[in-house]
């Protein structure tokens, strides 16, 4: 039986264990970085993005709307 976009439910789970996996190397990746980052005595990542935004704040606040509105896709979509 398909569903939801034509994925049955073999093909649902390992789309999730993808997105998942990806997702965790993303973090794993950005924590790696951090720590590397402070080793070396140089800035973390936080104040990094956080003067990036500062220098373009309209790009920023772009990123964020287009977060919001796919968190709000996710949460608030309606199955037909």
């Amino acid at each position: 039986m398909t569903d939801l976009g034509g994925l049955d439910a073999g093909q649902r789970a390992s789309a999730a264990r993808v997105v998942i996996v990806f997702v965790l190397l993303l973090v794993t990746g950005a924590a790696g970085i951090d720590l590397y980052l402070d080793l070396v005595r140089r800035q973390a990542i936080g104040p990094r993005i956080k003067r990036w935004g500062r220098d373009y704040p309209l790009v920023m606040a772009g990123l964020a709307f287009f977060f919001g509105m796919m968190i709000g896709h996710f949460f608030f979509s309606r199955d037909a």
